[in-house]
């Protein structure tokens, strides 16, 4: 387990039974979740590895984090992604999902939006059924598509 293992990450799950009985877990712990319908069966949830293995370890065959495939433990989301992810799948049901996301997906312009709906936003400009759109992805995860945005509400940024 990593030395970060007592800081609290963003960490992806499925639960695939008893999900009433750990959402109230959660809420009663104090947990920060975050369910969208572009990531369907999947709760995002901020909690330190150490809680995460306490509650597969609790609730064992109930519930999977994404592991890390090398090491075996919780991946975590970088809070860049996932503060990313939420404002876009948070203001807007015209998202296109596109699953699990691919090194050919995300080939192309990096930008951030500076205004309008997305206003904060940064992804991968991509054309995606005959428009140009903003692609937020969590790696090897997880990404949508926005719908059309303007141009001038993009600003082109490196990394």
């Amino acid at each position: 387990m990593p030395e970060t293992k007592n800081i609290s990450q963003w960490f992806a799950a499925r639960i695939v039974s008893s999900a009433t009985l750990i959402t109230k877990r959660l809420s009663y712990d104090g947990i920060h979740c975050y369910r969208t319908k572009f990531a369907p069966g999947i709760v995002f949830m901020r909690c330190t590895i150490a809680y995460a293995s306490g509650l597969v370890s609790e609730y064992w065959g109930k519930i999977y984090f994404y592991l890390n495939p090398e090491r075996k433990y919780p991946e975590p989301i970088p809070e860049r992604q996932m503060n990313n992810f939420i404002l876009v799948t948070s203001v807007s049901d015209d998202l296109i999902p596109l699953g699990e996301v691919t090194p050919e997906l995300l080939k192309g312009d990096r930008v951030r939006v500076t205004g309008g709906l997305f206003e904060g936003a940064e992804g991968v400009i991509k054309r995606i059924k005959g428009d140009h759109r903003l692609i937020v992805s969590i790696d090897c995860f997880t990404a949508v598509a926005t719908c059309f945005i303007r141009p001038e509400f993009l600003e082109k940024i490196n990394g």
